[in-house]
C-alpha cells in the first residue's frame, strides 16, 4: 500500500504550479460529486442526479490517480477538458436548466481551467470549442426549450447557484492569476532581453572584456566628478600581430587576443576599467593612479606578456605602451587622443616599450604651489616621525598615518610546529584611523615622493624592531630597485642607514635588504648597492621570484643570500605536474648555491604540502604566521 501513495505524493511535491492547480481542482469536484451525490440520496431527488455524481467521483477520482502516478497532468487535462467540454458539460446543461440551472457556471469554469492547465501549450482551439458548444447549447435551448429539463427544487436551485457562484469565484481568481503570472513572465523576458542587449552592446564578443563604448562612457561619467582624484589611461597595443596571423591563422590570433586579455584583468583592480579598444588594441582606465603608478601597472603587464608561454613555444609576443594621466578638464576624445600618440611614439621608438607624460607632468607639479598640495612632507625622514605612548614611532605622509607591521618567516622545529626565524616589515597605511590598503596607498604617493616614502617605512621598521622582542632574528626591509638611478645619492643614503642602525643597536648582520621585483633603474648601480650592502654585512633577499624581473638573471647577477618563491606564480601552477617537478630542480640548484628558499603566500594546507616535497623549510604566509601592528607585539 506504501508503494501506491508514496509516488503519487513525491510527484505532487515536485510538481509545478499548474499541476497543483490540477490536483486541487480534481480534489474540489470529487467532493462536490460526492457530497452532491449523498445530498441527492437523503434528500430523493432521483436517480439520475446520484448516478451523475458518482459518475464524476469515480472519473475524477481515477483522474488524480493517473495523474500522480504518471506525472502526465497535460495529456489529462486535454482528454478530461475535451470530455467536459463535449460530454458531461452538454449532459449537465440539459439535466440542469440550461441557463436557468448550473451550467453557465460550469461553462466560465472550464474556461477557467483550459486557461490555467494549458496556458503553454496552445489552448486557443479547446477555447473555440467550449465557446461553440455553449453557443449551440444556447440556440437548442431557445429553439427547442422542451429538450431542457431541470430536476432540483427552488431551494436546491438557490444551493446549487451559489455552489456554482463560488466556483465562478474561484475560476476567475485562476484566470486573473494565470493573466498576472503570464504579464509578469513576460516582464522578466523582456528585463532579461534588455540586460542582454545592454552587456552586448557594452562588451567585447571574443574576449568578454568591455568595449569601446563603455570605456569612453565610463569617462564621460567619470571626468567631470574626479576632482583631485588622479586618473590615468593605459593604452595597449599588440605588436607585428597581422604576422601572428599570417603566420599561425586567425584562429590562433583570437587566442592571442584573449589570453592577453585575461593578461590584463588580472593586473588591475575592481574599480579599474580594461576594453578591448578594437583589432589588438586594449585601454586601461586606472582610477586613483597617477602617470607613475600607471607606468607601474603598465610594466607589470609588459613583463607577464613577455614571459608568457604560447601553444606554439618558439612565439615571442610583445607589446606597446602608451601612458597618460589625465590631467585639467579634458573631455574623453583629447584623453584618448593623448594617449593614442604616446602608443604610437612608443611603436616608432621600436615597439616592446613604454611611452609615458610623466616627464612633462613633472615639470608642472614642480611649478604648483605647496600650498595646493595635499601631500606636502618634509625634507628629511625623521621630521616625519612621531611616537606614541607605547614608544611605537609611525609615520605622517598627507592625511595619512603610516604605521609598522610584521609578520613572521617561520620554519619547523623538530616537534613540528613553526616557529619564527625571521620577519618582514610592512607598512600598515591609515586614514583617519581607518585601515587603507598598501596598495591603495602607494598610488597615490606622488612620483617625486616615492623615495623619500621607500626610507621613512624603513626607517620605522627599524626603529619599532625592538617591539618583537626576540634577539638574533633578522628583519627583511624592502627595497624598490626602480627608484635608484643617481650612485652618489643612493650609496649616501646607504650610509646614513647604517648610522641609524648602529644609533638603534640593530646588527648589520640583523638586516636582510629585501629587492622587490620590479625593474631597476640601473642594472649596475642595482649590482653596485647590492655588494655595498654585502661589505657592511647586511644580507640579501630577491622578493616574488617567479614574477616581473625576479628572475634567474637577478639572481645570477646579485647573488643572494635568499629567494622569496612568488605566491600568485606558485598558487596558479602548483597542480601542474611540470611546474612542480621544474620547481624542486630550481630548489635544489638554489641550495646548493648556499640559497634560502622562502615559500610566500601560499594559501592552501594541500599548496604548503606541494611546497614541502619540492624542499621547503621556510615560509611566509597567513597560514602560518599573520602580520601583526608594531605594540600589538609588546
Amino acid at each position: 500500500m506504501k508503494k501506491w501513495f508514496r509516488k503519487p505524493i513525491d510527484t505532487f511535491k515536485h510538481s509545478e504550479l499548474e499541476s497543483r492547480f490540477f490536483i486541487v481542482i480534481i480534489l474540489t469536484g470529487i467532493v462536490i460529486a460526492i457530497a452532491g451525490s449523498i445530498s441527492n440520496i437523503l434528500l430523493d431527488f432521483g436517480m439520475f442526479s446520484t448516478i451523475q455524481n458518482l459518475v464524476v467521483a469515480v472519473i475524477c477520482i481515477a483522474a488524480l490517480y493517473f495523474a500522480l502516478a504518471t506525472g502526465k497532468y497535460i495529456l489529462l487535462s486535454k482528454v478530461m477538458l475535451t470530455m467536459l467540454t463535449f460530454v458531461l458539460y452538454p449532459i449537465i446543461w440539459f439535466s440542469e436548466g440550461g441557463l436557468d440551472g448550473s451550467a453557465t457556471y460550469l461553462y466560465i469554469m472550464n474556461i477557467a481551467l483550459i486557461a490555467v492547465m494549458l496556458s503553454k501549450h496552445r489552448p486557443f482551439a479547446l477555447l473555440v470549442a467550449n465557446l461553440l458548444v455553449f453557443l449551440t447549447l444556447v440556440f437548442i435551448q431557445f429553439n427547442y426549450p422542451s429538450l431542457i429539463r431541470f430536476h432540483a427544487t427552488d431551494q436546491i436551485r438557490i444551493i446549487d447557484n451559489a455552489s456554482m457562484a463560488i466556483i465562478t469565484i474561484v475560476a476567475v481568481y485562476f484566470i486573473v492569476t494565470q493573466i498576472l503570472k503570464d504579464y509578469s513572465n513576460k516582464i522578466d523576458q523582456l528585463n532579461t532581453v534588455q540586460s542582454l542587449l545592454r552587456r552586448q552592446s557594452t562588451t567585447d564578443s571574443l574576449t568578454n572584456l568591455r568595449n569601446r563604448r563603455h570605456i569612453i562612457s565610463e569617462m564621460e561619467r567619470k571626468l567631470p566628478n574626479r576632482r583631485n582624484t588622479a586618473l590615468s589611461l593605459v593604452m595597449v597595443d599588440i605588436d607585428h600581430f597581422k604576422s601572428i596571423n599570417d603566420t599561425y591563422g586567425h584562429s590562433f590570433g583570437d587566442t592571442v587576443i584573449k589570453e592577453i586579455a585575461a593578461i590584463l584583468r588580472q593586473h588591475v583592480r575592481q574599480s579599474d576599467t580594461v576594453a578591448r579598444f578594437g583589432g589588438e588594441e586594449f585601454m586601461l582606465l586606472l582610477e586613483q593612479a597617477d602617470c607613475h603608478q600607471a607606468q607601474l601597472v603598465a610594466e607589470q603587464i609588459q613583463y607577464a606578456i613577455k614571459h608568457h608561454g604560447w601553444k606554439h613555444t618558439e612565439l615571442r609576443v610583445t607589446a606597446s605602451f602608451g601612458v597618460f594621466e589625465i590631467n585639467g578638464n579634458m573631455d574623453p576624445d583629447s584623453a584618448i587622443d593623448s594617449v593614442d600618440q604616446l602608443l604610437y611614439k612608443a611603436k616608432a621608438a621600436g615597439r616592446d616599450c613604454i611611452i609615458s607624460n610623466s616627464d612633462s607632468l613633472r615639470a608642472a607639479s614642480a611649478k604648483r604651489p605647496a600650498a595646493d598640495d595635499l601631500f606636502t612632507r618634509p625634507q628629511f625622514v625623521d621630521q616625519a616621525i612621531s611616537t606614541d605612548q607605547q614608544g611605537i614611532s609611525y609615520g605622517v605622509y598627507g592625511p595619512f598615518t603610516l604605521r609598522s607591521a610584521y609578520q613572521p618567516i617561520v620554519t619547523t622545529n623538530p616537534n613540528n610546529e613553526y616557529q619564527a626565524v625571521a620577519y618582514e616589515g610592512l607598512i600598515r597605511p591609515f586614514n583617519k584611523h581607518q585601515p587603507v590598503s598598501p596598495l591603495s596607498f602607494f598610488r597615490q604617493v606622488k612620483p617625486e615622493d616615492r623615495f623619500f616614502i621607500e626610507w621613512l617605512c624603513r626607517a620605522l621598521h627599524m626603529r619599532n624592531a625592538f617591539s618583537l622582542q626576540q634577539a638574533n632574528l633578522k628583519l627583511f626591509i624592502n627595497l624598490d630597485p626602480g627608484l635608484y638611478n643617481d650612485q652618489q645619492q643612493t650609496l649616501r643614503e646607504i650610509n646614513i642607514m647604517l648610522d641609524k642602525m648602529r644609533d638603534l643597536g640593530l646588527g648589520a648582520n640583523n638586516i636582510v635588504i629585501e629587492i622587490m621585483e620590479t625593474k631597476a633603474s640601473d642594472d649596475n648601480l642595482l649590482i653596485a648597492m647590492v655588494e655595498r650592502f654585502r661589505e657592511l654585512d647586511v644580507g640579501i633577499a630577491i622578493d616574488d621570484y617567479g614574477a616581473m624581473y625576479s628572475d634567474s638573471t637577478r639572481i645570477s647577477n646579485l647573488r643572494p643570500d635568499y629567494v622569496k618563491i612568488d605566491g600568485d606564480w606558485f598558487n596558479r601552477h602548483c597542480l601542474e605536474v611540470d611546474f612542480v617537478s621544474n620547481l624542486k630542480n630550481t630548489h635544489a640548484e638554489l641550495e646548493s648555491k648556499g640559497i634560502h628558499i622562502i615559500y610566500e603566500g601560499i594559501e592552501t594546507e594541500s599548496g604548503l604540502a606541494i611546497a614541502k616535497a619540492c624542499g621547503a623549510k621556510y615560509f611566509q604566509c597567513f597560514l602560518t604566521g599573520t602580520p601583526e601592528l608594531a605594540g600589538s607585539l609588546l
